[in-house]
């Protein structure tokens, strides 16, 4: 019987060993737990079958040895994912333990101390790959969809959105986090406004070994030129009017843990010599104190604009961008990756109905055909606004093409022309002719009702009272 352990969620297992039968345990516990196991029998063969079969971990017997190395080698120089784990399969002494970095399962050989590694590996990727509201094993991922940090007790923010994507772009960019997370270097994160670079930022603050310390997240440009000492190296009590207590700063609250700098190109040159000099000698002096305060910080930046050409203007300093630069990393626009609307259409959903306590409501295909076309300028942050718009003020279980804003539309309203100026009889009335002037309008619109609103200059709810009282909206097109 499987021991009882919380579970992280279900993966794709690769056990390596040289005889079935003594993994055959194994195999039967795992699938018991939910998840999926495949046997080879020697390195070549592990690494030909993960190479057709993307594998959450792979279980190596280290009776393997030198090709155990080898194979483990191999997988990482690919620059995937899988988790290793090295077992000695045949309970043998712990002489056959490899020189290896990953982790090891100490002989005797048992089945629940095997079971506890490879669900602990497994949570570590569910961690980096990310957890929908951050609850492991509340739903399964299938595809390599999400990427959200774990929740942080410490961050200023609660996490509301999510990095999901299941197109190539966003695949690598899945990829390349898990790669950088754990090194501890500098990363400059590039990419337009709303694209998720904070959640980028978290999810490699949650990756690396610092998850248990601070997250620090600041607006640069939110910080008076005025205050940027005080603000990001705190003050000693007395140092000015108004300074009744020591304070610390933002690089000592994030000492241990990560500093992530948002629009980090709206700093002053004064105040990018200043963190240059932090970032190169590792300690500041408070705002009139005399004693230099070491501090431990990943720093992660974060910059809609283009950085390296504000270097060649003089508005950046190059030293302080290289220093910044040492990983670059960039998040592509929601325009990039157009198959991946409805994966977050679908996510906000759901978060905006539990956040609500209501059952998650769906939009039509007409609307999420119409989402998957806009272009989004405002990227994933726009598209979340233009959903919870829709939840406020549609009404239904399914949401229609007409709750959503009429700005996603105003670019494809056609003016009303002369040449299609209707002509009327001398004795119609005020009524027919707004009847056939209505109908008119919209059935040139493709009767679509906010484009028609917007080319009549009325707001959609006039637009349907005066559909509903002239019976239009069930005329066919050529009424």
């Amino acid at each position: 019987m499987p021991p009882s352990i919380a579970q992280p969620q279900c993966g794709a297992v690769l056990l390596v060993a040289p005889q079935k039968e003594s993994c055959q345990k194994v195999e039967l516990a795992l699938s018991h737990r939910g998840h999926s196991v495949a046997w080879c029998a020697n390195a070549l063969e592990a690494l030909n079958y993960s190479a057709q079969r993307e594998f959450d971990l792979i279980l190596v017997d280290s009776r393997l040895q030198a090709a155990t190395v080898d194979l483990v080698g191999q997988i990482k120089a690919r620059g995937t994912n899988e988790e290793i784990v090295i077992a000695a399969f045949n309970g043998s002494g712990s002489d056959d333990k490899p020189q290896l970095r990953e982790p090891y399962l100490a002989n005797p050989f048992q089945l629940d101390g095997l079971i506890r590694s490879i669900e602990g590996a497994l949570r570590r990727r569910d961690l980096l790959r990310g957890i929908v509201n951050g609850k492991v094993g509340t739903e399964a991922d299938p595809g390599n969809t999400r990427v959200q940090s774990a929740p942080n007790t410490r961050s200023r923010l609660p996490m509301t959105t999510a990095l999901i994507g299941r197109t190539p772009v966003m695949k690598q960019l899945f990829r390349t986090i898990q790669r950088i997370a754990p090194i501890d270097s500098n990363v400059l994160i590039t990419g337009a406004t709303g694209t998720g670079k904070e959640l980028v930022a978290r999810a490699i603050h949650d990756g690396s070994g610092r998850r248990d310390g601070p997250f620090v997240d600041v607006n640069s440009s939110a910080i008076p030129d005025t205050l940027f000492e005080t603000e990001f190296f705190g003050h000693q009590r007395g140092t000015f009017t108004g300074a009744y207590e020591t304070r610390r700063g933002l690089f000592e609250k994030a000492s241990g843990g990560t500093l992530f700098l948002d629009e980090v190109d709206t700093l002053n040159l004064s105040a990018q010599a200043k963190l240059l000099r932090v970032l190169q000698e590792r300690h500041l002096r408070r705002l009139g104190g005399r004693e230099n305060i070491s501090v431990d910080v990943r720093i992660i930046a974060a910059t809609s604009t283009n950085l390296k050409g504000a270097t060649a203007s003089g508005a950046f300093r190059p030293d302080l961008y290289f220093r910044l630069r040492v990983v670059p990393l960039h998040v592509p626009q929601l325009r990039e990756r157009v198959e991946d609307v409805e994966l977050l259409v679908d996510h906000f959903l759901r978060h905006h109905a539990e956040r609500n306590g209501h059952q998650p409501r769906r939009f039509s295909p007409e609307a999420i055909r119409a989402m998957s076309d806009y272009s989004w300028p405002g990227n994933v942050r726009e598209l979340e606004n233009a959903i919870e718009y829709a939840l406020a003020i549609g009404s239904g279980e399914e949401l229609g093409i007409d709750d959503l804003p009429a700005d996603m539309f105003g670019e494809d309203v056609e003016e009303i022309d002369d040449a299609n100026v209707l002509t009327f009889p001398s004795n119609a009335s005020l009524a027919e002719v707004e009847r056939r002037h209505i109908l008119a309008v919209f059935n040139r619109c493709g009767r679509h009702h906010i484009k028609t609103a917007a080319a009549l200059r009325i707001d959609r709810r006039t637009l349907y009272r005066k559909l509903q009282q002239y019976n239009l909206d069930l005329q066919i097109n050529s009424a």
